[in-house]
């Protein structure tokens, strides 16, 4: 049953991105409660992508943004995968994550969650987020994903 839960959650994630300029175009879902926009910023030289900026709108009092970033080749986006959870407080949010040069040629996603289940609260048996966190994010309120290609 672990292993279907776990299953379950990667292929929400890898079946929702789509390979796109994260610039131009990218897979987003937007809802009335969340929204948020994307920046990528490249090392002039390099033409490296060094960062990913954040900026999150949301009427609620408190959300999560969650990011994940994959090199350009992984075979295990849970295990190979960097993820981040960040808390946000407040109606406009701006938040930035380093990408570094692993990522380079590699995805990233990105959703707002509106819930944080801890670990006693969770009824997925055997969640991997919550042995691995203490937690989970729920209640998915805007997603985007991309490609975080070479500029040179």
């Amino acid at each position: 049953m672990k292993y279907i839960n776990t299953l379950c959650i990667v292929l929400l994630f890898i079946s929702a991105m789509t390979y796109a300029t994260a610039q131009d175009k990218s897979a987003s879902t937007q809802s009335q409660e969340a929204s948020f926009n994307t920046e990528i910023s490249f090392d002039y030289d390099s033409g490296v992508p060094t960062k990913l900026t954040f900026d999150v709108k949301t009427a609620r009092k408190k959300v999560w943004l969650g990011v994940s970033l994959y090199p350009a080749s992984f075979k295990d986006a849970l295990r190979e995968g960097d993820h981040q959870q960040i808390e946000l407080n407040g109606e406009t949010l701006g938040k930035m994550v380093k990408v570094g040069k692993k990522f380079s040629g590699g995805t990233f996603e990105a959703a707002v969650w509106g819930k944080k289940v801890m670990k006693s609260e969770c009824k997925i048996e055997d969640c991997y987020w919550c042995a691995k966190n203490g937690f989970h994010l729920d209640e998915l309120l805007a997603y985007k994903s991309g490609v975080l290609s070479l500029t040179h």
